[in-house]
C-alpha cells in the first residue's frame, strides 16, 4: 500500500485501515502475553533485552533502507520490508498453541488507573516524533537517502549498551530514577531538534535521544508491566492502548490542520515543540 500510494491516494484510507488493525489485533496481545510470560523478578533485565534487539535492529534499518532506495530505487525497500515481516511472522506459526479464551470487561477498566492511561498516551507523541516526524524534517536538509539512513543509524550501539545497564539496574533499585533521568533527556533532544540544521547536529541529537530512548524505553516499559500485574490485566491494557491511540490521533489530526495554514517545516517544527511537555506527562504513571 505504501508502495502504491503515490498511484493511487484512496490506498491512504485503506492503509489507515490495516495499520489500525494491525494495533488493535498486536500490541494488547503482544502485552498480555509479555506480562504473564515474563520472569516477573527480572522484568527490567528482560525488557532491557527485548529493547535493545528492538533498537538494534531499528538502527541498522535506516542505514539499509538509505543504501537501497539510493542504489537501487525506494521500491525495493519496500520488496525487503516485506520479506522481513514474512519471515518474521513465521516462528510464530510453528510450534503449538496454547488458546485460552478471554474477553475484556468494560466494566472492569480500572479507571482509578486513569494517570497511567494519559502518560502512556503522551509518552507516545516522542515516538511519533522520533519515528515520523523527525526523519521528515532532516530531510528537508540532508538531500541523500544513505545520509539520512546513517544518521538515524548513528545511536544505535550507545543507546544498546545504556538499555542492557538500566534493565539490569531497574531489578534492584526501581524504575524511577530512570524514568526522570529519561523524560528530561528526551525534552532536551527534542529542543535540541528544533535547532539542528547540519549532518553534524543530527548526529547529536540522535546520540541524545538514543540516551533518552534507552532510559525511557525500558522505565516505563516495566513499569507498565508491573502495573498491569496488579489490575486487571486484559482491561489495563485495553485502556493503555486506547488512550495511545486517542492522543496520535488527536496530535496527527492536529498536525493534519495546521499543515493547511503553514509550510511542512513550520508543521513539523510544531510537532517535535509539542512533544516537549508532553513527555513529563510519563511521570504519572503509578510508580
Amino acid at each position: 500500500m505504501l508502495f502504491n500510494v503515490s498511484h493511487s491516494h484512496e490506498s491512504l484510507w485503506l492503509l489507515a485501515v490495516f495499520r489500525g488493525a494491525f494495533s488493535a489485533f498486536y500490541y494488547p496481545a503482544f502485552t498480555a502475553n509479555f506480562v504473564t510470560a515474563r520472569a516477573h523478578r527480572k522484568t527490567g533485565l528482560q525488557i532491557g533485552w527485548l529493547n535493545a534487539i528492538t533498537l538494534f535492529l531499528g538502527g541498522v534499518a535506516p542505514a539499509v533502507g538509505g543504501f537501497l532506495a539510493n542504489n537501487l530505487g525506494l521500491k525495493w525497500v519496500y520488496v525487503v520490508v516485506v520479506i522481513v515481516i514474512i519471515i518474521a511472522n513465521i516462528p510464530l506459526l510453528l510450534g503449538s498453541e496454547n488458546l485460552k479464551h478471554t474477553t475484556i470487561s468494560f466494566r472492569k477498566i480500572p479507571w482509578h488507573a486513569s494517570k497511567d492511561f494519559l502518560a502512556n498516551g503522551l509518552y507516545n507523541v516522542s515516538g511519533f516524533v522520533e519515528t515520523v516526524i523527525w526523519p521528515l524534517a532532516i530531510s528537508l536538509f540532508v538531500a541523500s537517502y544513505g545520509l539520512i539512513g546513517v544518521l538515524s543509524s548513528v545511536m544505535v550501539l550507545a543507546t544498546i549498551a545504556i538499555s542492557l545497564y538500566v534493565g539490569k539496574r531497574e531489578d534492584t533499585v526501581g524504575e524511577g530514577p530512570y524514568l526522570r533521568g529519561g523524560v528530561t533527556t528526551n525534552a532536551v533532544a527534542n529542543m535540541g531538534k528544533l535547532f539542528a540544521s547540519t549532518p553534524l547536529g543530527v548526529i547529536g541529537v540522535n546520540f541524545v535521544s538514543g540516551t533518552s530512548d534507552a532510559l525511557l524505553a525500558n522505565s516505563f516499559a516495566s513499569r507498565y508491566y508491573k502495573n498491569a500485574d496488579t489490575e486487571q490485566m486484559l482491561e489495563y491494557t485495553f485502556g493503555m492502548e486506547v488512550t495511545h491511540a486517542i492522543v496520535w490521533s488527536i496530535y496527527f489530526g492536529l498536525l493534519t490542520i495546521l499543515a493547511a495554514w503553514f509550510t511542512l517545516k513550520v508543521v513539523l517544527l510544531i510537532g517535535i515543540f509539542l512533544a516537549i511537555p508532553s513527555v513529563f506527562s510519563v511521570r504519572m504513571i503509578k510508580l
